[in-house]
């Protein structure tokens, strides 16, 4: 009888994991029919000397604590954290066993392999020097300054240049800015704010268009499916609160169908369904190995599109407002689908 593959969820915590169990989707039986066994570990859960980690496994419909022989195929779900750990992993399963092992992506990275196929939808982005910043103020009088591998967006600035040369500074919301300063004390600041971890990009503001008064983009999740192959998954959109320009900030979650009725909505989400898996194409290419990806999209007044920004380890629960259980099963199903194909391929 033919073993089944060993699946590895490598996870920072087993607190509240694996991810699958807290759904109420019964995903478990799912799950094993996939004909795989899955393991959740941490680091600290690999036993090198045995060539076996402990964590919570799948047994009998239940996530219960356990040991597994070193797994055959890895999704990452780390962070950007323990590179080396994952390097010995992939020493063992072989680096094509192991996806989204680089996540936390360097969005100047992520844009230089873009911009030769992608131009005309990118923002233009800069990394930061003081020369590039004044040069980009003068040419687009707003500009967003974000860390290179920012997330949650955190730390990031909107920054207008007014008809006095006085520069504005926005950190969430359109209307009230928390500084005014010269050229020199603007300058001072970002020094202040830039550290040796946390590297700034200028990235040409492009106001978006409105729903009901608030901005909103468009996330798409694109993934590998049970025979490595790309898909459009799932897509949603986040409403941004009233006055704020980030979406992180959160009013509600929409699905875009609804945000676009009033517009061309099949047309322009069919596209960005086209350009979202070229995009993972291209980047698994030049970047890393990845079997899953987020891609923030936002529709300017005149309804064109523009990339955002490429997360490397998608939020899943973002699309649990999707009335649709086969879909909300196909976002956490298909990165254990890709892992079993891994797994199985000589």
């Amino acid at each position: 009888m033919k073993k089944r593959p060993i699946i590895g969820l490598l996870c920072i915590t087993l607190v509240n994991q694996p991810e699958y169990a807290e759904l109420g989707l019964d995903l478990e039986e799912k799950i094993q029919d996939l004909g795989i066994d899955v393991i959740a570990f941490t680091p600290y859960g690999i036993q090198w000397e045995r060539n076996i980690v402990s964590g919570k496994l799948l047994d009998n419909g239940q996530w219960i604590r356990g040991e597994l022989p070193l797994p055959q195929a890895i999704y990452n779900r780390l962070y950007g954290t323990h590179p080396n750990t994952i390097s010995k992993l992939a020493t063992y399963t072989g680096d094509h066993r192991i996806f989204n092992w680089t996540n936390r992506l360097d969005k100047y990275l992520v844009y230089q392999s873009l911009s030769e196929i992608h131009q005309q939808i990118l923002p233009l982005t800069l990394e930061y020097t003081r020369e590039n910043l004044i040069s980009s103020l003068n040419d687009f009088d707003q500009v967003v300054l974000k860390p290179k591998q920012g997330h949650y967006g955190l730390n990031i600035y909107r920054i207008h240049k007014d008809k006095t040369n006085r520069y504005h500074v926005y950190k969430r919301k359109i209307k009230q800015p928390f500084l005014k300063l010269s050229q020199n004390q603007l300058l001072d600041f970002i020094e202040q704010i830039q550290t040796s971890e946390r590297q700034y990009l200028i990235q040409q503001f492009i106001e978006p268009t409105q729903w009901n008064g608030r901005y909103f983009d468009i996330r798409v999740l694109v993934q590998k499916d049970h025979i490595g192959m790309w898909q459009v998954t799932a897509m949603i959109s986040r409403v941004a609160r009233k006055n704020h320009f980030a979406t992180n900030d959160t009013y509600k979650l929409e699905l875009p169908e609804i945000l676009l009725a009033e517009r061309n909505g099949n047309a322009i989400l069919t596209r960005l369904q086209m350009i979202s898996i070229h995009v993972a194409q291209i980047l698994e290419q030049k970047l890393a190995h990845f079997g899953e990806l987020s891609i923030d999209f936002i529709i300017d007044r005149q309804e064109n599109l523009w990339l955002i920004e490429v997360n490397g380890k998608p939020r899943k629960d973002l699309f649990a407002i999707i009335d649709n259980n086969e879909v909300i099963e196909k976002v956490y199903l298909r990165p254990l689908e890709y892992a079993k194909y891994l797994a199985e391929r000589e």
